[in-house]
């Protein structure tokens, strides 16, 4: 009943921290779907959680196992689509939400929202828990057997919070590592599955005493080895393809985005801005924390002086409008349109002191300008951004200093000049025009010189071997169908 209790409570201040979170931000309108996740995984976990489940999994290591699939697998991924990190700190008040930030960015909290921390975690507690005296103490005592759930629900929403990235995440991670993680992931079930099944001893004595014979006991076992290989290697196999298909339809989205951004570079006129009224779109997406004169508030700064490239980057690269906006945001998908994005610097423009043009570099004729890019570039870019620009250089690891496989040339222009958070201004006078256009050259070169294997490109991951779901799957089948020939009488 306390599990019951708790899940009612989580739902309960969740609803309550959405409807702060939109009455405080109520320019940024929370998703009815996200809510309906949230709730949906809640429901979920509270059924898996009844005195019935609990009973039959004592009675039946299958139940048992599908039991733990249910808490692995199924609410918690749910439960983390509901953004409920996004709620608690937007909920929270602001001294309190930003102790948590910043423990978040502190070290320990790089070290636990780490992905390592959380792959590890997971495959430690998956094995500990099947393969110790930890399971048999959960069946003989309900405090143990409480406090093993409780152990599994913690590490399963650490580690499906680096996959499941949704509003506010203490780590941001790229598709490419979080598909990394689902596909070194699902054979861990797999394995664990198989031990399982392949022994020909019952594991567990309880299990035993209440089948009353060996062969029963064993056969609940096979069932439950069954439930973890195939149903878990399915749920997680859905989610890696989830992910990937997430990932395809971001880079469409990229290619989309950059053609409209390459055309404002060349052609910087704003075009169809007359079709949106800046002032009503700064009042409703910016005005909350930057002040609706530009003042600035406590929850942002000033914008009196701010230039137009600036205001174009944050707005272009969807770090603004923040949905935290106090903390340091990064890259996502731009929530206004171009012409929205013009019609909103204009307005700030006509009231800003600041440097009212974008930044123009000299791009050099294809294929020239490639040896003194590549020196500006080791010389003041690699030591954050990484050598091929993938973001794994020796700041914040793709967070701080993200990846710039994906930014156009008028972005790259507008970050060297203006320097994004803790990134450095590079003046005229550090790098002139000319530079900046052999730099931008070679940044483009390594964007368009990765090996492509055909298909979706996936960020050089390369082809994944049909073999491996035929592995995971087919292999499990086969091995289930061998053993009911072999039982059947």
């Amino acid at each position: 009943m306390i599990a019951l209790l708790l899940c009612a409570l989580a739902a309960v201040l969740y609803l309550i921290g959405v409807r702060t979170y939109c009455r405080r931000f109520p320019a940024r309108a929370f998703s009815g779907w996200r809510a309906a996740a949230f709730l949906a995984g809640d429901a979920i976990l509270a059924a898996a959680l009844l005195p019935q489940a609990d009973a039959a999994s004592e009675a039946s290591f299958a139940a048992h196992m599908f039991q733990h699939v249910v808490l692995w697998l199924v609410a918690p991924p749910l439960m983390l689509l509901g953004a409920p990190l996004l709620v608690l700190v937007g909920a929270l008040p602001t001294r309190a939400a930003r102790r948590f930030t910043h423990f978040a960015d502190s070290a320990a909290g790089r070290v636990l929202f780490s992905p390592i921390t959380a792959w590890l975690a997971y495959v430690f507690v998956l094995w500990g828990a099947h393969f110790s005296p930890l399971y048999e103490a959960a069946l003989e005592h309900p405090a143990v057997h409480a406090v093993e759930h409780a152990l599994f629900l913690a590490v399963a929403f650490l580690f499906w919070g680096t996959v499941v990235q949704v509003g506010y995440v203490p780590r941001p991670l790229g598709f490419a590592a979080r598909a990394f993680m689902l596909f070194f992931t699902i054979p861990q079930g797999a394995f664990l599955g198989f031990a399982l099944g392949a022994s020909r001893d019952v594991l567990y004595a309880s299990y035993l005493h209440r089948w009353g014979s060996a062969a029963a006991a064993l056969l609940d076992q096979h069932n439950g080895a069954d439930v973890m290989w195939i149903l878990g290697g399915f749920i997680l196999f859905v989610a890696f393809m989830c992910t990937a298909g997430a990932w395809a339809s971001h880079e469409h989205r990229s290619a989309i985005a950059a053609g409209a951004i390459l055309c404002a570079f060349f052609l910087p006129a704003r075009v169809h801005a007359q079709q949106y009224n800046g002032a009503d779109l700064y009042m409703q997406h910016c005005a909350s924390c930057h002040g609706a004169v530009l003042e600035g508030s406590r929850d942002g700064p000033p914008l009196l002086r701010v230039d137009a490239a600036e205001v174009d980057f944050m707005l272009r690269t969807g770090r603004m409008p923040a949905g935290i906006p106090w903390d340091q945001n990064y890259r996502q998908r731009p929530q206004l349109t171009p012409p929205q994005i013009a019609a909103v610097e204009d307005f700030v423009m006509t009231r800003s002191q600041g440097a009212k043009s974008l930044p123009q570099a000299m791009l050099p004729p294809a294929g020239y300008g490639l040896r003194k890019g590549r020196e500006l570039f080791q010389e003041n870019c690699q030591q954050c951004h990484g050598a091929g620009g993938q973001g794994n250089g020796a700041v914040g690891y793709h967070n701080v200093a993200p990846e710039i496989l994906d930014d156009t040339p008028l972005e790259i222009a507008e970050a060297v000049r203006e320097g994004p958070d803790v990134m450095p201004r590079f003046g005229p006078r550090t790098i002139d025009d000319e530079q900046l256009g052999n730099l931008i050259a070679y940044i483009g070169y390594l964007q368009h010189a990765r090996y492509n294997p055909g298909g979706m490109q996936l960020k050089n991951i390369g082809p994944v071997a049909e073999g491996f779901v035929a592995w995971t799957f087919g292999l499990g089948l086969l091995v289930l169908l061998i053993r009911r020939i072999g039982t059947t009488d």
